[in-house]
């Protein structure tokens, strides 16, 4: 199965251009068992409005499709993403912003776990997500694209890569050659 940022991965279903319907797993160190998540994530276009995108990520029960779940969820505990969301947009021809907002249950016992914990635990996991995430991005700037992206965008077999290019390019701030903060 493959890692993005350390988390198993599964794509389930595609759903359109903009959705998916994604398994994600998290190693989680003893003594307590894995978490899975099996949940949705689309994303809307809303350049004219906000000169940006939104993702929305919400949970879905798996057993209600008729998905095929990898072996790693086998004795692991399904956890749920009540609600989340994610804006990115440009501020300026070398700058963006990006916000975040999650609503998340591992369902971890809270018997065992005390909740100052499990936020400290959520906050550090956050940062250490979006550290990866700025890392996998400076190593784009500095290495160039993948072959295997690139190839996906010159393909484009959906159109969405040109439909991104092109809805960006009349927004407020086209977009340039990206500087990464190291």
């Amino acid at each position: 199965m493959p890692k993005f940022m350390g988390l198993d991965v599964k794509i389930l279903e595609n759903r359109g251009i903009f959705g998916k319907l994604i398994y994600m797993k998290l190693k989680m160190p003893f003594p307590f068992r894995n978490r899975y998540i099996v949940f949705d994530a689309s994303a809307i276009d809303i350049v004219d409005e906000r000169d940006g995108f939104l993702i929305l990520i919400r949970s879905e029960d798996p057993s209600i499709g008729k998905y095929d779940l990898p072996k790693s969820s086998i004795g692991a505990v399904r956890g749920e993403i009540n609600l989340a969301g994610a804006v990115c947009r440009p501020t300026g021809i070398e700058s963006h912003v990006f916000s975040n907002v999650m609503n998340m249950d591992l369902k971890m016992p809270g018997y065992i776990v005390p909740s100052w914990l499990i936020n400290y635990l959520t906050k550090k996991v956050v940062w250490y997500a979006f550290d990866a995430f700025r890392a996998k991005a400076a190593e784009f700037q500095n290495a160039g694209l993948p072959s295997e992206y690139a190839e996906r965008i010159d393909i484009d077999s959906t159109g969405v890569y040109k439909n991104v290019s092109l809805r960006l390019e009349r927004s407020k701030f086209p977009p340039l050659p990206i500087k990464i903060a190291t």
